[in-house]
């Protein structure tokens, strides 16, 4: 519920996962999507380099609803999809395993 997945990163351009946790801090502080008073709300940043994605896990649910409301961000130049993890880059999915 506190994860949301950062698609297309730029990881060509040499990314590691303590730059990709500062860019998302910042543009959370700089938008007022972190809860007051929390100055760190990303608590864990995992790359996937083969799929260019990131799986940032949030403080709160709250922060990572409003975060994942964004759809995109601006990444050095490059536009990346935020979703959360229970959704697809398609749109909400459900299950119908039973």
């Amino acid at each position: 519920m506190r994860r949301v997945v950062i698609s297309n990163l730029p990881i060509y351009l040499g990314l590691k996962e303590k730059d990709v946790r500062q860019l998302i801090t910042d543009f959370i502080k700089k938008n007022y999507l972190n809860d007051p008073g929390n100055v760190e709300p990303v608590l864990v940043c995992e790359l996937n380099g083969n799929a260019r994605t990131a799986t940032i896990e949030l403080s709160t649910v709250e922060e990572a609803s409003r975060l994942s409301k964004v759809n995109f961000i601006t990444i050095l130049s490059v536009k990346c999809k935020v979703t959360k993890v229970a959704e697809s880059m398609f749109g909400p999915t459900s299950s119908l395993g039973t």
